[in-house]
């Protein structure tokens, strides 16, 4: 909790006290959640993933989006009536996905609205302007994971060219604004060794990154490569790997 408020209050008394009122709202929604449980018999989950669309500018080898249907998407009423609800349940942290979020126009507006809940935002980064930014950094409600796959030969390579190239941009301009907020990596057998390694999370730490999250590669997709799925032993290493990594960066 002390390095949580430390890395999002950057020491910033308007936002230290955002954050206090989030923990207050976090508290009084363990409330609620407990008394639907003791009254219905339901157990409200604490934290809910919303995919607000399955449309996307990238290609990315291996991702599912491009499976899915791409019209009949929620429109920004329901999702702000879903918002609305879960919050009446005692949930107060939502985690967006896509496709691309940023394609959807107005979300951003949307969650800064609903400042007492708390949005886990999943970018790909080719959409994040510095205007984004800058309204990602006063929401205090808001935190973007830039995905990228550790090197530039392993971002573009899944991703299209020039893509790490905008996760950069986005990190520097994230970071400019003193936002919080990670990295995400899809973890496979070509990127494994290299997101094991302290090199990696040195890079992205001085580029202002303050959480990581690394993935393993699920071949859901059509015609996904199944090679690309690290060994059982693979996996177990990675696992060494990332507890040694957690005990000694911030």
């Amino acid at each position: 909790m002390v390095d949580a408020f430390r890395h999002w209050g950057q020491f910033n008394p308007h936002r230290t006290f955002v954050l206090a009122r989030h923990g207050f709202h976090f508290l009084k929604a363990n409330r609620t959640r407990d008394k639907i449980y003791e009254k219905e018999g339901i157990l409200v989950p604490p934290i809910i993933i919303l995919s607000v669309t399955m449309q996307c500018n990238l290609a990315c080898k291996g991702c599912y989006s491009r499976d899915y249907p791409r019209v009949n998407e929620l429109s920004l009423s329901k999702i702000d009536d879903i918002f609305n609800e879960a919050r009446e349940m005692g949930c107060m942290f939502f985690v967006i996905t896509g496709g691309e979020p940023l394609l959807r126009e107005g979300l951003l507006e949307l969650c800064t609205r609903h400042r007492d809940l708390i949005f886990m935002f999943y970018t790909n980064a080719t959409l994040m302007t510095r205007e984004y930014a800058r309204q990602i950094a006063s929401s205090n409600n808001i935190i973007p994971f830039i995905s990228i796959e550790g090197t530039r030969e392993a971002t573009d390579g899944r991703r299209g060219k020039g893509v790490y190239n905008f996760a950069m941009n986005a990190m520097d301009a994230l970071r400019e604004t003193k936002t919080l907020f990670g990295f995400s990596a899809v973890v496979d057998r070509n990127n494994l060794h290299f997101l094991s390694s302290d090199s990696f999370y040195d890079d992205v730490i001085g580029r202002g990154c303050r959480i990581g999250l690394c993935a393993g590669f699920v071949p859901s997709a059509n015609k996904a490569d199944r090679e690309l799925v690290p060994t059982r032993e693979e996996q177990t290493n990675f696992r060494k790997a990332i507890c040694r990594i957690r005990k000694k960066k911030e």
